[in-house]
């Protein structure tokens, strides 16, 4: 990559996603992250709003169906149930999830459930 568009890569997060950053479908197959509509929409809305005030002020609801849930003072749970910034995150940390989607009623009052899981933390990159 020239350094031209290098810099032009790194000055645009959806330039930048799709170069460097690669997500993990649900069939396992791992792709560039390519902003998806609401993710372009928000990010256009947020990038207009840095323009007009010189800050950025955004509460993002239901963010996960959109894919629009991570920033650096978001809080991730730990495996000993402590509330970390994701900037403060480190490799071998043990992060817990849940599955997005309900899995079959499994109790008595015939309620869907999420499993929960840990993994690992193998890698982080800091932008800034």
């Amino acid at each position: 990559m020239s350094d031209d568009k290098l810099i032009t890569v790194l000055k645009s997060l959806p330039l930048f996603a799709k170069a460097f950053l690669k997500i993990r479908r649900k069939s396992g197959a791992v792709e560039p992250f390519v902003f998806n509509r609401a993710q372009q929409y928000l990010h256009d809305r947020l990038e207009s709003q840095l323009e007009a005030t010189g800050k950025v002020r955004a509460v993002v609801l239901k963010g996960r169906q959109q894919g629009c849930c991570l920033f650096e003072q978001m809080k991730v749970l730990t495996a000993d149930y402590r509330w970390v910034e994701i900037k403060k995150v480190r490799i071998g940390d043990s992060l817990v999830s849940c599955d997005e989607e309900l899995g079959y009623a499994t109790d008595k009052c015939n309620k869907k459930s999420r499993k929960f899981r840990t993994t690992i933390v193998e890698h982080v990159e800091t932008f800034t």
